[in-house]
């Protein structure tokens, strides 16, 4: 791969790309940044409507088979209900895993986009750093654990930012010269693909990190209009974490 022939390439795709080109570009990314947040919104009711539901479900079949004397039956039949729901999650990673191993060329890649985006978004292991942590050198260390940062409104932006890029790309390749490097056939046919996969990690990756500050290293939002007990600090940073977390297996990376 001659890197300087791609250089060459991406600069006369640039030059091509006219004023008209990136006033279009803004104008179809600028509507799209309301729609990702609502869309963070939209599936944590739906989620916390369907639990809802669920348990009231499972309070009244318990309830039921108390007064029918089969309060163990139906303990067992629930257990091996929700022992299923384990055992099809785990099968569905032991098929993923398959197969990489069968076609690595083929998966693989995604599967690092996924962890790089969690690495990015979570800061690691211990949830220090990331993306919600970059409050610290935008604001200072006095204003640590803003909403900004520590919420669905920073997985919003930086799920914009990718698919602005993603959907930038697109008029990037459309005008490379007709005889070019295979790097750029290459991208064209993954990049919706990995770019995906890289939001959908960075999405878990800042969930993670918010589901640690609100329950292992607490402390309070810095930047809150109003003053609310510490329990609630820690819910708010419990339900942003859910919200991200749905979120990633809703990704649409077309605009």
């Amino acid at each position: 791969m001659n890197y300087n022939d791609i250089y060459q390439e991406l600069n006369s795709a640039l030059k091509k790309t006219t004023t008209q080109d990136l006033t279009a570009w803004g104008k179809r990314m600028i509507c799209l940044l309301p729609k990702l947040f609502l869309r963070r919104v939209k599936n944590l009711s739906k989620t916390l409507f369907k639990l809802g539901k669920f348990g009231l479900k499972e309070v009244g079949g318990f309830i039921k088979a108390g007064f029918n004397g089969r309060f163990v039956e139906h303990s067992k039949e629930r257990y091996e209900f929700m022992y299923s729901k384990t055992t099809f999650v785990l099968d569905i990673y032991k098929k993923l895993v398959k197969l990489i191993v069968k076609n690595p060329r083929k998966y693989l890649p995604g599967l690092l986009a996924v962890a790089l985006g969690a690495v990015i978004g979570s800061g690691g292991i211990d949830a220090n750093g990331g993306i919600p942590d970059q409050d610290i050198s935008l604001f200072g260390i006095e204003d640590h654990r803003s909403i900004f940062t520590h919420s669905i409104i920073a997985g919003t932006i930086v799920e914009f930012c990718i698919l602005a890029i993603a959907n930038f790309s697109d008029i990037v390749i459309e005008k490379i010269p007709d005889t070019h490097s295979v790097f750029w056939d290459k991208l064209s046919d993954q990049k919706d693909d990995i770019f995906k996969k890289l939001s959908m990690g960075i999405s878990a990756g800042i969930a993670y990190h918010l589901a640690i500050d609100g329950s292992l290293q607490v402390a309070p939002y810095k930047d809150l209009p109003i003053s609310m007990p510490m329990e609630a600090h820690q819910s708010l940073f419990e339900i942003n974490a859910m919200a991200e977390g749905i979120d990633v297996a809703n990704k649409k990376i077309k605009s």
